[in-house]
This record gives C-alpha cells, sequence and structure tokens, in this order.
C-alpha cells in the first residue's frame, strides 16, 4: 500500500498530477497551471517531486495487481481455425470421392 502520511496535499490531487505527467506529455509547469484553474496552488517543483516519489510505487502496485495473460487464448484459436479447415478439407475429399463413385458407377 502507498502512504501518503505526512503529505501536505490530498492523496486524490497527488495522485491525478502523477498520472497526468505519466500518461500524457505535460510539463510540470503545465500541470502547475491545470491545477491553479482547478484551485489549487501546487508549484511545479512539488509535482516533479511526487512524481520521483510515487510513480516508481504505483507502477510496481499496478504490475502486482496486473492479471497474467496466457497462452490459452492462441490455443482455442487455433483449434478453432484448424477444425474449421479440416472440416472445408473433408468436404472437399467427400465432393471428389462422390464424382469419382459416381464416373466409375456410369452415372452423370
Amino acid at each position: 500500500m502507498i502512504s501518503f502520511k505526512g503529505r501536505h496535499h490530498k492523496q486524490e490531487l497527488i495522485l491525478q498530477c502523477v498520472r497526468w505527467y505519466v500518461a500524457y506529455s505535460l510539463s510540470y509547469r503545465d500541470l502547475e497551471e491545470l491545477m491553479q484553474e482547478r484551485g489549487y496552488a501546487v508549484d511545479h517543483s512539488t509535482i516533479q517531486s511526487w512524481v520521483v516519489h510515487y510513480a516508481p510505487r504505483i507502477e510496481k502496485a499496478f504490475r502486482q495487481n496486473k492479471k497474467q495473460v496466457g497462452n490459452r487464448w492462441r490455443l482455442k484459436a487455433a483449434r478453432h481455425f484448424l477444425n474449421k479447415a479440416i472440416g472445408l478439407l473433408d468436404g472437399e475429399r467427400d465432393r471428389c470421392l462422390a464424382s469419382n463413385r459416381s464416373g466409375l458407377l456410369g452415372r452423370p
């Protein structure tokens, strides 16, 4: 769990600034302006210290809670297309055999 003890500003404000900095190509001064427009007085150097302090911790927490992606869906998709291809080939084989049988039996 990420601790916000001893911070002057609210947890939501800190997380929002860090997220905006990481997600969008905003400078610290741009974030400072955005926060001033929203009524928060935050210096760009404070935002920089938040990003340096919290970004690695947030990434670590995210990666720990992220679910593993397995290869099972690939196997299911491959099996589906393989079965479909075999079904098409079986139908073609049956048509070829039927035409050969009718030719051998003297049927049109």
